[in-house]
């Protein structure tokens, strides 16, 4: 005899296909620094002409507050420190103060910035822009790394190269919603 019951294995496949990519696809990555650690957006970066290290960036929360991190390759002398200017594409500027968060770890320098729910509101609103920040030596006289730069997030290549503009407020409802 021969049982009316069938094993939907169509169905069981397809919902566990469809369950690893939400879970992997959408799940939030994690910002650690020195023994803390925050929920975060991944890493993105502009598409700048500098020819320097690749600068790399994340909005993270906690504590009820919002934070931007900034990373870079660098020796261990160096740092991005003092202001970080965040403009926007509607020409809001949004200058976050040095708050001397820094970490340096695997010959990479980042530091963070605390944004107001005010200012993440603005960068949800309306994308990034560009960048500006600056690099110090912590123990020589000077150096030629030192400096002012600027990321810009625009679009660059053509073809199967092509890289979009950085999408920050999406990236900002994820982390948020």
């Amino acid at each position: 005899m021969k049982s009316q019951f069938q094993f939907p294995f169509k169905k069981v496949l397809i919902a566990f296909i469809l369950l690893f990519h939400f879970t992997v696809g959408y799940s939030q990555s994690l910002f650690f620094m020195g023994d803390k650690s925050y929920p975060s957006t991944g890493k993105f970066s502009f598409n700048s002409d500098s020819y320097f290290n690749k600068v790399e960036f994340l909005i993270a929360k906690g504590n009820g507050k919002g934070y931007i991190a900034i990373s870079r390759n660098n020796s261990s002398s160096l740092r991005i420190e003092g202001k970080l200017i965040i403009y926007l594409d509607d020409g809001t500027v949004i200058t976050c103060i040095d708050r001397k968060k820094y970490d340096h770890v695997n010959g990479i320098a980042t530091t963070v910035y605390h944004l107001t729910n005010e200012e993440l509101n603005k960068m949800q609103r309306s994308n990034i822009n560009s960048i500006r920040y600056s690099v110090k030596c912590t123990t020589c006289i000077s150096s030629t790394a030192e400096g002012n730069y600027a990321e810009a997030n625009k679009s660059s290549g053509s073809g199967y190269r092509e890289q979009a503009r950085v999408n920050v407020p999406s990236l900002i409802w994820a982390l948020y919603n």
